[in-house]
């Protein structure tokens, strides 16, 4: 792999799953076994993995159960670890392309309260994703953030304690989405790009 750019640790089975491109500009996905320091690259798994010039793996998040993927161009995708599809791949990017376009899928976040997916890329972009019904929920309004670059969604993370997605921006913005009343609020401003966000218990 020639960048690394996102990681996602998968603390049920111990592995690392690592998402970028390759030397030659193309989408790569790769898990790391720690216990053997081997690395298998899992790119031809996943149904149209970004393979072009400049294309990229941006985003990963481990739900528990399986990995799911965002990249350049409206890649979406989910890695099944355990189920009887184990192993393979499945392409979710027409379930958002009538709203999204080819804007990069960026950053994703796990909602383990409504076992839902929640995923931020450009200009502001923001879905929810029903995984038991297939269908993607476009909640860009929502947000209510100019069409433009500095909006673009980098980092995103779930909060147990009060059920609410933090997501943060190209521009520096700290935002909040509370899906019990379908509101968001901007929070804070930091004065730098935000490309990752953690939720601590203290």
């Amino acid at each position: 792999i020639g960048q690394v750019l996102v990681l996602a640790f998968d603390s049920v089975n111990s592995a690392v799953y690592i998402g970028g491109l390759s030397s030659y500009s193309r989408g790569k996905f790769l898990k790391y076994n720690p216990a053997a320091d081997t690395a298998t690259n899992l790119s031809s798994y996943v149904s149209d993995v970004p393979n072009t010039n400049n294309d990229r793996i941006m985003s990963l998040i481990f739900d528990g159960t399986n990995v799911w993927l965002g990249g350049s161009g409206g890649f979406f995708s989910k890695y099944y670890i355990s189920s009887s599809y184990a192993g393979v791949g499945a392409d979710l990017s027409s379930a958002i392309s009538s709203f999204w376009g080819g804007l990069g899928v960026s950053a994703i976040a796990y909602d383990s309260y409504r076992k839902a997916i929640y995923i931020g890329g450009g200009n502001g972009k923001i879905a929810k994703y029903d995984s038991a019904t297939n269908i993607a929920y476009d909640l860009t309004s929502v947000l209510g953030l100019p069409a433009s670059g500095s909006s673009d969604i980098k980092a995103m993370a779930f909060n147990s304690s009060n059920n609410k997605i933090y997501l943060g921006t190209w521009g520096g913005q700290l935002l909040s989405y509370d899906p019990a009343t379908n509101s968001a609020a901007t929070l804070y401003s930091v004065g730098f790009i935000i490309r990752a966000l953690t939720i601590s218990d203290n």
